[in-house]
């Protein structure tokens, strides 16, 4: 009888495994995502004794964000960048730090950012997203200064935001929405020679379409009280 030869199995590699630090790290991503905030800072104190990684640091500002802890998830965030500037997470982290600053209406370290970083951070996404944020401001203001008499300091506040958010660049939908409520508070503040020049512009970019009717409405009680 021929002897019959059974071929040996390939030895099997064993599974590797995660790294203590890869665990912890997503951890921390599931209690973010579950909004669990003290137990992702809980997490993260103790990453940060063990080993004081860019991604730690980058979540930590990323928690006290979600937190509303803007300032502090600011400093975090500079930390990182100055600590790791060659980090994966560096471009993203002086985004979340200039926003972060915005958030907290603190805008002098924000621009600052804004204007050092301005090519490598504001894509026109992200130029939208800033654009938003101070929308958001000044639409609390806008309304703020028609249910109060000391209407003065609204009506500059909503006025400084518009403008911001113009400059950063706005769909054209937004766009009317923000020369119309950008001259009403000019207007307001009896900043006559402004809200003319601003109903005057937004009644030739837009001549149909929503608020058409109201910029040339507004134009004319301009010239009214010249």
């Amino acid at each position: 009888m021929c002897a019959v030869h059974v071929q040996a199995a390939p030895p099997t590699r064993p599974t590797p495994k995660r790294s203590t630090h890869t665990q912890d790290h997503e951890s921390v991503k599931q209690a973010l995502a579950r909004k669990q905030y003290k137990k992702a800072l809980s997490l993260l104190r103790k990453q940060k004794v063990r080993a004081p990684h860019a991604e730690v640091l980058y979540l930590r500002a990323r928690t006290l964000r979600l937190q509303k802890k803007y300032k502090a998830a600011a400093k975090v965030a500079l930390s990182l960048v100055r600590t790791y500037p060659k980090s994966r997470f560096y471009t993203k982290t002086w985004m979340m730090a200039a926003s972060a600053y915005v958030e907290a209406r603190t805008y002098k370290p924000a621009q600052a950012i804004f204007g050092k970083h301005l090519k490598t951070l504001l894509s026109d996404k992200r130029k939208l997203k800033i654009a938003n944020i101070y929308l958001k401001y000044a639409d609390q203001y806008f309304k703020k200064m028609s249910k109060t008499k000391a209407y003065h300091t609204p009506c500059r506040k909503a006025i400084s935001f518009y403008k911001r958010a113009l400059d950063l660049g706005l769909p054209k939908a937004q766009k009317r929405k923000v020369y119309l409520r950008l001259g009403l508070s000019h207007f307001k503040l009896g900043q006559i020679w402004q809200a003319r020049r601003i109903f005057k512009k937004a009644s030739k970019t837009f001549k149909k379409g929503p608020h058409a009717d109201e910029f040339m409405y507004h134009l004319a009680r301009c010239h009214m009280r010249d």
